[in-house]
């Protein structure tokens, strides 16, 4: 991350406009020491961008200087901001809204540091290979995760947005509240809604991440800004290597068929089905005969077990395979 970006961050933190993921991505990319260093760097920046438009402007506030020098005093026991000037705070004071971004960020920044904020106490879901679990949020929304994913989720949801964070695979069904938008944080999109169901498949390791509507209207998000609003039985894919996104028609019921136990392939490349199987069933494959990746297959799996599906699968393909433990060996 380049200085343009942090400053950038910490302007966003000070001005209390920092998303739930930029912030994480704030204090835990750097020391403390140095976000103290570049803190004050961008404060002085945005008092003298203040000053340039306020030179002529004298707070006549006794309240609002006696709040500064408190400030300054409980900073500088602290160790931050020592280096700005007093009669950068005064002034800075002189109008409401500018005390109140200041105070904004004496109390985000010196309260607790190092701590994520109340309204940013995250819980963690780890679900193992070879899982699967469900959850409902304090708000009410139902949340299925598939084998190897994880969902990051606040204790309580405050402001006007509810936000969570998922790596892997989970089916939502939001709890509608006009209010308060629902947002999924991914490492390549969001996916934005009021109140649906639909499932968000975003697996590092696959060649693409997809979400795919089963009822009402889901908004994605690409990192670019483009974004894609999406009706039931339509499904959008961001292609990892190309930046490619491609939209289609489909039945919502394929995409969450695994949350019913049922592993369900339609013209799936093997490729997809082995890194499918790794994670349903905690193994490891090795596929000796690389012609197989790319053979396309149908067929639905009702809670079968491991062996049971490479029967089947060795059946149509035409392949021997062998289960030492957790490794399996197609030949």
């Amino acid at each position: 991350m380049n200085k343009e970006t942090l400053h950038q961050l910490i302007k966003d933190y000070i001005q209390n406009r920092i998303s739930q993921e930029k912030y994480l991505e704030l204090i835990h990319g750097f020391d403390q020491e140095y976000i103290e260093q570049e803190y004050e760097i961008v404060l002085r920046t945005m008092f003298d961008d203040i000053l340039s438009n306020e030179s002529k402007k004298e707070t006549s506030s006794s309240a609002y200087r006696q709040q500064a020098k408190k400030i300054i005093k409980e900073n500088k026991e602290k160790g931050v901001f020592t280096r700005i000037y007093v009669s950068y705070i005064y002034k800075l004071v002189a109008s409401i809204a500018i005390f109140a971004t200041l105070f904004l960020a004496y109390k985000y920044w010196l309260s607790d540091r190092g701590k994520i904020p109340l309204q940013y106490e995250l819980s963690e879901r780890n679900i193992l290979k070879g899982e699967r679990a469900e959850l409902t949020l304090t708000d009410g929304t139902l949340v299925k995760l598939n084998a190897g994913s994880k969902l990051s989720y606040p204790n309580s949801f405050q402001k006007n947005t509810r936000e969570v964070n998922l790596s892997g695979e989970a089916y939502f069904d939001v709890e509608r509240n006009e209010r308060k938008t629902f947002i999924i944080h991914t490492n390549d999109l969001d996916i934005s809604v009021l109140g649906t169901s639909f499932n968000v498949k975003a697996y590092e390791n696959d060649e693409y991440c997809s979400v795919t509507v089963e009822s009402g209207k889901v908004r994605v998000t690409l990192k670019e800004d483009d974004y894609y609003d999406l009706l039931p039985g339509q499904e959008l894919r961001l292609y990892y290597k190309s930046n490619k996104v491609n939209l289609f028609e489909v039945k919502s019921t394929v995409a969450t068929s695994w949350t019913t136990g049922i592993l369900y392939f339609d013209k799936t490349p093997f490729y997809e089905i082995e890194l499918t199987l790794e994670r349903w069933y905690d193994v490891n494959i090795t596929i000796e005969d690389k012609s197989l990746k790319y053979k396309l297959l149908n067929g639905q799996h009702d809670n079968q077990t491991l062996h049971e599906v490479l029967a089947s699968l060795s059946y149509l393909l035409d392949f021997e395979y062998e289960i030492k433990g957790k490794d399996v060996i197609i030949k």
